[in-house]
């Protein structure tokens, strides 16, 4: 009997209780983490309200070119838990979540949608704002931004430790105001931009699907007696959404070369115009790339307009030395008091 009283004592029931109730505790929070997502997954009276100012919002500060009126309608926007919700359905191989989150995606781009073009259509502007055209471009660095956001979401409801408005920033900042660029294009009939908006729409869901599913996977956001099957529902998703993206990518990367060229472009041929011109101040410059062509125009505000043959002496000096660049050179007389 002693000796099995000493084989019984060398064992830490200590340690194994720890584990036991660390286990449960992992389960609880899986458990929570579940049971918060599948609720918001459902669209409430508070969603439809949030959904409606959050693009009222959006659209107001778009259609002015407020910065500060966009980033306020981001942070009202309701859009970041069903597309949370649908991720963790995949992983669960819930269905009835993966729908229900859907149903509320789609609601919530058609409220989106309706308020951007209804205020859009009664609006008569024609001047379209620096904060519209720069969402009808997707570039490269937009896929980035909203595969951080995805994880930051993913991460934020895997860990309760985070403070769980978080991810509502980061996401919502990436999907609500290019949906109200596509409301303004459909009611302003501008057909590149309705295109241009919902592509980079279509971009940052498919990236936030991506990463948060691979979040949800990584830290086990799953039952655990479906660990394999749960691996393998998230694995595809994440090679369906990511090849996507990558088919979507290659043109996109196109666009951002060539937007980083123009620019490298401008910047020389500004800095050439105050070699020539040291007195005059450059007003405005602008880069164009038509048919394989690129046209630099520039607005220089000068204390004393200059001829026109010293105009044109100035331009043929700058095609010898940039051959496929067409310059049109203007002059503002600076106003003296």
């Amino acid at each position: 009997m002693d000796e099995v009283k000493d084989v019984l004592s060398s064992f830490n029931f200590g340690f194994i209780i720890d584990k036991f109730k660390e286990e449960e505790k992992k389960k609880k929070a899986i458990k929570s983490t579940y049971e918060i997502l599948s609720h918001a997954a459902t669209p409430s009276k508070e969603f439809y309200i949030l959904m409606l100012l959050s693009s009222i919002i959006a659209t107001a500060g778009l259609i002015q070119g407020s910065s500060a009126t966009v980033i306020g309608a981001m942070l009202v926007a309701p859009l970041m838990t069903p597309i949370l919700a649908f991720s963790l359905g995949v992983v669960w191989g819930d269905f009835k979540l993966m729908g229900r989150a859907m149903w509320s995606i789609i609601r919530g781009i058609g409220i989106a949608l309706g308020v951007a073009s209804f205020i859009a259509f009664l609006t008569p502007f024609t001047h379209y704002s620096k904060e519209i055209m720069m969402r009808t471009t997707p570039r490269l660095f937009d896929i980035i931004v909203a595969l951080a956001s995805g994880f930051v979401g993913g991460y934020a409801y895997a860990n309760r430790k985070i403070f769980s408005a978080l991810p509502g920033v980061a996401i919502s900042v990436a999907l609500l105001p290019p949906l109200s660029v596509v409301g303004i294009g459909i009611a302003k009939l501008k057909f590149n931009m309705v295109m241009g908006a919902s592509l980079l729409f279509l971009i940052n869901l498919l990236a936030i699907l991506m990463s948060s599913s691979l979040v949800f996977l990584i830290m086990k956001v799953h039952p655990r007696k479906e660990e394999e099957e749960a691996t393998r529902r998230a694995t595809i998703q994440i090679l369906f959404t990511g090849f996507l993206l990558f088919a979507i990518a290659l043109p996109v990367s196109y666009f951002t070369y060539r937007d980083i060229k123009i620019s490298r472009i401008k910047q020389n041929m500004d800095k050439k115009i105050r070699e020539v011109f040291p007195f005059d101040t450059i007003s405005e410059s602008n880069v164009v790339e038509k048919n394989g062509r690129i046209f630099y125009s520039v607005t220089l505000l000068s204390g004393h307009l200059p001829e026109k043959e010293e105009i044109n002496k100035v331009k043929r000096v700058i095609k010898q030395e940039h051959k496929n660049i067409v310059v049109e050179i203007n002059f503002i007389e600076e106003m003296k008091f």
